[in-house]
């Protein structure tokens, strides 16, 4: 038997009882659905989880200048951006440009 296939939310250690916030708050319905009880926070320093959407690296600029301010709050913070070439964006400039907000992304962060 295979094993059961993970939500988009578990992967994004998205858990029920917790907070997620979004920037564009628009985009959080393409993570698919919640678990339960999952709260959407009015700002990031408040929210479990934190999901900024980026289509290129200005767009991800801008939105980490909004909210430089929340940064430190998520226990967990995902950027979301296109693949596959797609932007202007990919793991390794990911980590210098949350680096130089102070995030520091762990060696460890195979899906980042």
């Amino acid at each position: 038997m295979a094993a059961p296939t993970k939500t988009v939310a578990q992967k994004l250690l998205i858990k029920p009882g917790t907070t997620v916030w979004a920037s564009p708050e628009e985009h959080l319905p393409l993570i698919g659905a919640l678990p339960v009880d999952v709260d959407v926070a009015d700002v990031l320093s408040t929210a479990t989880t934190g999901l900024m959407f980026a289509a290129d690296e200005s767009a991800l600029h801008r939105l980490l200048d909004e909210h430089r301010d929340g940064l430190s709050g998520p226990v967990n913070f995902w950027v979301v951006y296109p693949k596959g070439n797609k932007a202007d964006i990919n793991r390794d400039s990911l980590r210098r440009i949350l680096a130089e907000y102070g995030i520091v992304v762990p060696p460890r962060c195979g899906g980042c």
